[in-house]
């Protein structure tokens, strides 16, 4: 039990300069960034996520995808419910949920 803790401590203490790298004013996720900032928008107003005035381009396949998953901004929504469209807030709730990531996945294989 001591050894899953001292596990368990570590992975956490490695974690911890994540809190220092991410945490930021600003987000730099490319271009995909704004999708998932408006797509969490119209979650959070009820608006259908057919609005997203996303346009494919079967030409340039590569660039996109034809449908952008829904999962990472309805975790952002939560974010973007409370605090509008704070940065900063959004970059600790992401950093949070990467460091609990890394504790589920060490507990899941230990």
């Amino acid at each position: 039990m001591l050894m899953k803790f001292l596990k368990f401590f570590l992975v956490f203490i490695l974690c911890v300069p994540l809190l220092f790298i991410n945490i930021r004013k600003d987000i730099d996720w490319g271009d995909d960034s704004a999708l998932y900032l408006m797509q969490a928008k119209y979650i959070t107003q009820g608006t259908p996520q057919e609005n997203t005035q996303y346009i494919y381009n079967s030409d340039r396949y590569l660039m996109g995808p034809p449908a952008y998953p829904i999962g990472f901004p309805i975790m952002l929504s939560i974010v973007y419910y409370f605090y509008g469209l704070d940065f900063h807030a959004i970059s600790i709730f992401i950093t949070i949920t990467l460091i609990s990531l890394c504790l589920l996945i060490l507990l899941y294989y230990f």
